[in-house]
């Protein structure tokens, strides 16, 4: 007996409206059936995690395109099946639209098991090692935040208080740590104010474009030290390591907006160099105003916004490019060398290479879900 509001089902393949309690229809079992499809095409699963917490955490998200791992396959098959787990239900189409794609590529695919290549498996990061990261990350950028004004505070102590509060709340850790290096560098005995708002500008953009990655908010400040030696740009191709895209391209933009900022403060080319209309900051670091008027205006309306948009866009693209050049390209792209069973693609695997793998087109582990809620005992 289940309760009312209780969901019935495998996390995994649950529709992301049945995993938060909403009312399902014909368009989850669309969705769990894709799934099945695209486990038994690609190999592997793409929302199952590690654990139910973080396969819980990618329902909802816009999965990969089945053509990415399966670029052999038919692209109306890679469609149909693309389209049946749009994470909202009614962009999904029916079952007899994915009945009608498997039907339109009999003649094109063979029954007769092949074995592709398969990307090696990426080795899951010990626990707590995306807090060590923020929190090593945080460390820094306190570190560096202390010789602006390298007065009243050790970067030392400075460094492991930040460290400590990251490392046990990420955001709100970081918040604390980020206004009171603010307040620090407005206040005496540092007596900042102009230095201080510039550094606020730069911090104040990361929870606003990366509000849920609180655990990112310091990787920007990487892209500033990498153009102390000249490869400022380089950063593109780690923010292009980001989970999904939108967090892909908030880093990019931000890694250039905080290069941008550092170098009026340091005074020194990083990327594009100081702009001429800005002062030293011996002229504008004890006053806000003068600050915003001749630091933060110009950059602002200066061409630094579009060279934001470029390093976004280029940290979009770059995650491709790293993608298909290293030993993690997408099995059946055709620079990864896919072999095909015969002059047709093999619709099914035969199995997995490296050992420990699965055989055939079956799922893994877990029944087919129930794509239903119930209604009460």
């Amino acid at each position: 007996l289940t309760r009312t509001g209780d969901v019935v089902g495998t996390l995994a393949y649950m529709a992301p409206e049945q995993a938060e309690g909403r009312a399902v229809g014909p368009a989850a079992d669309v969705y769990a059936l894709a799934l099945v499809l695209y486990e038994a095409l690609a190999g592997a699963h793409p929302v199952r995690g590690a654990g139910p917490a973080d396969t819980a955490r990618r329902l909802g998200a816009v999965l990969p395109s089945l053509g990415r791992i399966r670029g052999d396959l038919p692209a109306g098959l890679v469609a149909a099946i693309d389209r049946a787990l749009s994470p909202a239900p009614d962009e999904r189409g029916g079952l007899a639209d994915l009945r009608a794609a498997l039907e339109g590529v009999a003649e094109e695919v063979s029954d007769e098991g092949g074995t592709l290549p398969v990307p090696p498996r990426r080795l899951p990061l010990p626990s707590g090692a995306g807090r060590l990261g923020a929190a090593l990350a945080a460390v820094a950028l306190a570190a560096g935040a202390t010789t602006l004004a390298p007065v009243g505070v050790a970067p030392g102590l400075a460094a492991a208080a930040t460290a400590g509060a990251v490392a046990l709340l990420p955001r709100l850790g970081w918040l604390a740590a980020a206004l009171a290096a603010v307040a620090w560098l407005a206040a005496p005995p540092a007596r900042s104010p102009g230095t201080a708002l510039v550094v606020a500008a730069a911090l104040v953009a990361c929870p606003l474009l990366l509000p849920r990655a609180g655990r990112a908010w310091s990787l920007p400040a990487l892209a500033p030290l990498l153009g102390v030696g000249g490869v400022a740009v380089a950063f593109c191709a780690l923010a292009g390591q980001a989970r999904t895209w939108s967090r892909r391209a908030a880093l990019g933009a931000l890694g250039l907006w905080w290069t941008a900022l550092a170098e009026p403060l340091l005074g020194r080319r990083l990327y594009l160099g100081p702009l001429r209309a800005i002062p030293p900051a011996s002229d504008w670091a004890d006053s806000a105003r003068t600050a915003g008027v001749h630091v933060l205006a110009p950059v602002a309306s200066s061409g630094m916004l579009l060279a934001a948009v470029a390093w976004a866009a280029a940290a979009l693209v770059l995650r491709r490019a790293v993608g298909a050049g290293t030993g993690g390209r997408h099995v059946g792209d055709g620079a990864a060398g896919g072999a095909r069973a015969g002059p047709r693609a093999p619709l099914r695997r035969a199995g997995r290479t490296g050992g420990g793998g699965r055989g055939g087109a079956r799922p893994a582990r877990g029944a087919r879900p129930r794509a239903r809620s119930s209604g009460g005992a």
